[in-house]
């Protein structure tokens, strides 16, 4: 039970329009709550179940009102493409020459500045050159040994038998087998010859295979750029310097040309 002494305490909504009614008139100072001000001038008008693009959305007085954009004029320049300027091509540049064929190379100035092009634009040169000249050098050692091993063996072997001969001389009794004579080491070490030099003609061909490969000039000329044996070269002007295809050499000229450039590349890329 409330004390019937006790004042009744207002409620909230009696304490709320006092004090509206004691509001001084004076314009709104900085400071205050905007928000509220803007509230109470305004209320918030009913809510009507309507659609959502319907409702009352007016803006309140003394504000600014931002024109809309038509929304169809949106949606037009969405669906009409946009002119863009074509993006040109670059224009191309003049056709370059083709590289020179060192197939049809026969001179040595020409050989020259080809075998100089490769070398700088093929990465891996170097390295198949370098390979190819280890590899030849380790197969002439190989040949070598094995001749100085058959002579040496040749020499113990006519040392032996002469010892042997002594021995069996100064106890009354002779070999029964004749010794090996020096006719006979003379064909051994030729067929050791011939063996050798299949070989390095098996190598030579090997190699030229790989200089072709590498598109060193000489090796791999077109076979109508050589002079068969015993024709001459022909009396007329050579071609103009213009010209992709060397003049007709002979297989002796050619041979000296590829013994010229593997010197030139021995000397290039030796360790």
């Amino acid at each position: 039970m409330a004390d019937n002494n006790n004042p009744q305490i207002p409620d909230l909504a009696s304490v709320l329009r006092t004090l509206a009614s004691l509001a001084p008139a004076n314009p709104q100072q900085p400071g205050q709550d905007i928000a509220a001000s803007l509230l109470q001038h305004h209320p918030e008008p009913p809510y009507h179940p309507t659609h959502p693009t319907q409702a009352n959305l007016q803006p309140p007085p003394n504000v600014e009102q931002i024109p809309s954009r038509p929304t169809s004029t949106i949606q037009d320049q969405r669906t009409v493409p946009q002119h863009r300027p074509s993006v040109q091509d670059p224009p191309r540049a003049g056709s370059t020459p083709p590289l020179i064929d060192p197939a049809t190379i026969t001179e040595w100035s020409h050989g020259l500045r080809c075998i100089t092009k490769i070398a700088g634009q093929t990465p891996n040169f170097k390295v198949a050159i370098r390979k190819m000249m280890a590899d030849q050098e380790h197969q002439e050692k190989t040949w070598q040994a094995e001749r100085e091993a058959l002579l040496k063996a040749h020499a113990a072997r006519s040392d032996n038998d002469e010892n042997l001969k002594s021995i069996l001389s100064s106890l009354g009794t002779s070999l029964d087998a004749e010794p090996v004579s020096a006719e006979q080491a003379e064909i051994e070490l030729k067929q050791l010859d011939k063996r050798i030099y299949r070989a390095v003609r098996l190598m030579v061909d090997n190699m030229s295979l790989e200089l072709k490969r590498l598109g060193v000039p000489f090796f791999g000329v077109k076979p109508e750029l050589i002079l068969p044996p015993g024709e001459a070269k022909p009396a007329g002007t050579p071609p103009p310097a213009a010209s992709s295809v060397g003049p007709k050499i002979t297989e002796e000229e050619l041979l000296a040309l590829q013994r010229r450039m593997v010197e030139y590349l021995e000397d290039m890329y030796r360790l």
